[in-house]
């Protein structure tokens, strides 16, 4: 029974250094050149960035007053960023001709611009929320 709890251990160790070391190395940035590349690193950077701006989002919303038409404002600021994200289609579908792209799982020049900008916009977001926050914190 006592060498049951030591794997057991040992598992949840081993899990919790997964969970640690998952960050995505952003040095995949110094290394673009491969569209599919490209795209995998500009995603994974874009869910940390999402994930992090999600957190950010409710600690601000939490100091917020209910009935404060400043919470109103922000949660309309984040719908706005999400409907912004649309527009990086314009720098994925300009190198095609207007056209989406060709074939689905297959990724061209183009893709890896789209998930760039969805990351550069994501990021900007990020930042603006940190901003906002540390200004709040500040006080």
């Amino acid at each position: 029974m006592q060498s049951t709890s030591k794997w057991g251990g040992l598992a949840l160790l081993l899990l919790a250094s997964t969970a640690t070391f998952a960050k995505v190395d952003e040095s995949c940035l110094k290394q673009l050149g491969g569209t599919s590349y490209d795209v995998a690193c500009f995603e994974a950077l874009t869910k940390e960035v999402a994930a992090d701006t999600k957190a950010t989002y409710e600690e601000i919303r939490k100091t917020i007053p209910q009935g404060n038409k400043n919470r109103d404002l922000l949660d309309a600021y984040m719908k706005a960023e999400d409907d912004a994200e649309r527009f990086c289609r314009l720098e994925k579908e300009t190198g095609t001709g207007w056209l989406s792209s060709p074939t689905l799982g297959h990724y061209n020049m183009w893709d890896s611009a789209y998930a760039e900008c969805v990351y550069d916009q994501r990021k900007l977001q990020n930042k603006r929320l940190h901003e906002i926050l540390n200004e709040h914190n500040a006080q």
